[in-house]
Order: C-alpha cells, then sequence, then structure tokens
C-alpha cells in the first residue's frame, strides 16, 4: 500500500493514477476500510480524465464493493434494492443495472432461475441502448445465457449466444461469448464445437478479461475444465491433462472457485481412468460441501458421484451426494435441471430403474445429450441388475449410439464393463466399438 500511494502521489500520466487507484481500493476493502475504498472510487468514475477503460473498471469495482458480501443473501438483496431505487431515478444507469445484476445472482443462488432471468432482463433494458455501456450489456447476456441454460431453455440460449455475438459486432467489442459458447456446447453434445471454442481463446486474449468486466482466472479455470473434460471423456490424456496442468497455477478465489466444477470432475475423471477411485473422489470433495462456492451448480455432478462412490465401497458418500442432490432439487422453483439429477441419483442409489426413465425422458426432451446418454447407460444397468435384459439392451444400445456420437471412447469402454457383469456383451451393439 505504501507504495502504492507514493506512486500515486509522483505519478503524471492518468494511467498509471487509475491503476493505482483501482490497486489501492482493492486492498483497502481487503483490510476491511470498505468505506475509505468507495471514497477513493466515487470521484473518479465520472471524472473525463479518467481513462475510460479505468472508468470501467472502476465502476465494477465500486459496485462490488457497495454490493458487499453474499454471505447473507437477505442483506445482499435489500442492499441491491436500496441501490436501484436510488441509481434510477438518479440517471446512474451502470448502478441501476449492477443492482439488478445482483438480484439475478442472489435468485440464482436461491436456484429461482425464472426471476433470475426477470431481473437481468429488466438490467438489459436499462443499459442495451447505451453505447458506452456495451461491455456491460455483452457481460448481461452471459448471465442470461446462464438462467436459460438452468431453466433448460437451451434453444433460447442459443438464441442469446448468437445475439451476444452480433452485438460485439455491432459495437466492435474484441470478443463473443466463446468460453459460454463452449459450455453450451458441451450440455448439447456438440463437443467438436466445444473444443473448437476453446482453442480459438488465448489466455490473454480480450475474451478472458473482457476490459475488466470479468475475473480472468474464473474464466481460464472454466476454459480448461470443459476443455479436459471433454478430451477426457474421449479418451485423449495428454490433451486433457495439457488442461490440467494450464490450470495448476490459477488463483482459488471466491470467482474462481465459482467456476472450477469442470475441472474438478476433469481431475477426477483422470484419477478414475488410472484406476485410482479414491482419489477421484477426494478431487470431487469440494462438490459435497454446499457452502463452497453456493453459485456451483454442483447437482450437474452428483449423479457421477454417486456412480463412482458405489462402485468404490464408498456408500457414505454416496449418501451425502444424494442428500445434496435433493437439496438442491427441493429448491429449484421450476423442475428442471437439479429435478432430472435428482431422479438419476434416485435410481442408482434405490437400484429403482424408474426414475432413471423419467431422467431420460427429460433429457431427451430438453437436448443435454451427454447426461441423455449417461443417465441411459444408468439405466441399462439398473435394469439388467433386475433381470429385464431386453429394456438393458435397448437403453445400452442408445447410449452407445449418442456416446459414439460424441466420440466418448472412455465411456463407451465403462459401459462395456458395467454391462458385462450382467452378461450383456456390448461389442454386439455398435458396429464400430471404441
Amino acid at each position: 500500500m505504501a507504495e502504492a500511494l507514493e506512486t500515486l502521489d509522483i505519478a503524471t500520466d492518468p494511467a498509471d493514477r487509475a491503476e493505482m487507484r483501482q490497486l489501492l481500493a482493492a486492498m483497502r476493502f481487503r483490510q476491511g476500510d470498505a468505506t475509505g475504498a468507495i471514497a477513493l472510487l466515487r470521484d473518479a468514475v465520472d471524472d473525463p480524465a479518467v481513462p475510460e477503460i479505468w472508468r470501467t473498471r472502476h465502476r465494477v469495482l465500486l459496485a462490488n464493493f457497495r454490493r458487499g458480501s453474499l454471505d447473507d443473501l437477505d442483506h445482499a438483496e435489500r442492499a441491491a434494492r436500496e441501490i436501484y431505487a436510488d441509481a434510477a431515478p438518479a440517471a446512474q444507469p451502470y448502478e441501476a443495472a449492477f443492482a439488478q445484476q445482483t438480484l439475478w445472482l442472489t435468485a440464482s443462488i436461491r436456484r429461482d432461475h425464472d426471476r433470475a432471468l426477470r431481473h437481468i432482463e429488466r438490467a438489459l433494458s436499462i443499459v442495451r441502448e447505451r453505447p458506452e455501456l456495451a461491455s456491460m450489456c455483452f457481460d448481461l447476456l452471459d448471465n442470461k445465457t446462464f438462467s436459460l441454460q438452468n431453466l433448460d431453455r437451451l434453444d433460447d440460449a442459443e438464441r442469446t449466444l448468437g445475439e451476444a455475438a452480433e452485438f460485439a459486432a455491432r459495437h466492435d467489442l474484441p470478443a463473443s461469448l466463446q468460453v459460454a459458447t463452449a459450455v453450451q456446447a458441451y450440455w448439447r453434445g456438440r463437443w467438436d464445437d466445444a473444443l473448437a471454442q476453446i482453442s480459438a481463446v488465448t489466455d490473454d486474449g480480450p475474451g478472458i478479461t473482457f476490459h475488466g468486466m470479468r475475473e480472468p482466472g474464473a474464466v481460464r479455470m472454466l476454459l480448461h475444465g470443459v476443455g479436459a473434460l471433454a478430451a477426457g471423456h474421449r479418451d485423449m490424456r495428454d490433451v486433457a491433462l495439457g488442461h490440467l496442468a494450464a490450470a495448476e497455477a490459477l488463483p482459488a478465489s471466491a470467482a474462481e472457485r465459482e467456476s472450477c466444477d469442470f475441472l474438478i470432475v476433469a481431475q477426477a475423471l483422470a484419477s478414475e481412468q488410472q484406476d485410482r477411485p479414491d482419489d477421484a473422489l477426494t478431487h470431487l470433495a469440494p462438490l459435497l460441501q454446499p457452502a463452497y462456492a453456493p453459485m456451483m451448480l454442483r447437482h450437474q455432478w452428483l449423479p457421477d458421484i454417486i456412480r463412482l462412490a458405489l462402485s468404490a465401497g464408498r456408500r457414505s458418500v454416496a449418501e451425502r451426494a444424494m442428500e445434496i442432490c435433493a437439496e438442491e432439487a427441493a429448491k429449484e422453483v421450476r423442475p428442471a435441471r437439479a429435478y432430472a439429477a435428482d431422479a438419476r441419483c434416485r435410481a442408482l442409489m434405490t437400484g429403482d430403474v424408474r426414475p432413471a426413465r423419467l431422467a431420460v425422458a427429460h433429457y431427451r426432451q430438453v437436448g443435454r445429450l451427454p447426461e441423455l446418454a449417461a443417465t441411459l447407460e444408468d439405466a441399462a444397468a439398473l435394469a439388467a441388475a433386475g433381470g429385464r435384459t431386453g429394456e438393458a439392451v435397448a437403453a445400452a444400445r442408445e447410449a452407445l449410439d449418442l456416446f459414439s456420437m460424441l466420440g466418448a471412447a472412455w465411456d463407451i469402454g465403462r459401459a462395456r464393463r458395467r454391462l458385462a457383469r450382467y452378461g450383456i456383451a456390448l461389442h454386439d451393439l455398435v458396429s464400430n466399438p471404441a
């Protein structure tokens, strides 16, 4: 802090002074001096002598300071509503939109995704026609995509990503939502597209930080996590390990924790592929701690934790995963992703194939191909265990067709091993088995 203060005193270049102001404000806030941190930035956000890129960064930091901690969601919501009530009549569009974005965030953590979507639409209506807030509008489109995905409105999410790409081109912005597009492509089963999007993003490119609007470490973590997981399922182990190695040096602040689930699951898959199930479950432990990254959509991974835990004889771990998934499903105001994951978990825990059939129907309807394939594999194994060989063969055949389309060589091998225990030879079900 002493060095930053000294530099601020002697610097004459506006960008240098702005950078020191940003650093000082961040350090004061982390020391618990929120009032001093806010005071440093309050006037600079509207000072035309401050370079535009730094005014944007100051606004982002200042809005985060005013939002405060998300440990108390009720408090965060009250603060956001107060900020919005002050900002809207005062013609402060950035602050008003940020308040709505905060309400989107708290609603998302509560798993009320319809309400979250309404808040983000309100925020977009504030900034969409303001060219000076184009970067914020772009960030809000990313948030809208997230909410639509949580509601399993994947076609609408696809259209929003297209809108973001057109918006970036129209406003001469430096990047599209490449990482969000890769995540969407992953869940739709277009893994070639996902990997192509990932390879097109450089670690220091504008798509990572978007002029300070996003945490660079968090986006990199998500980027490498998606790449490692898709490559791992395809049994491209060198590629997967390359992504895992690139992610090792990344930080682990709150922003990174919220974006690390793909990476965690990819690390676990690498251990599973090395026949180290206990190490895999150790990697997955953060997903069994709801206080660790409350925004994280942990329910999408819990069925795989149960499958792995049961196969490793770790029933207590499976029971904990089942408990958390049930809690996530109960929070979901409109039954969607957590609801389907909970059905799959119940099937695995009870041995009853019927909840798995419900999950299969849901994933088929909304177009989540990787989850559909994995749930069909579960249904096949459960049907086989119950002596319903015909049903098992039909489910396995569809699962293998989907895995083949994804290029998921590892999953084909795993399904083959699971069904072989019941005397079902999957070599007979695929023309070109991986």
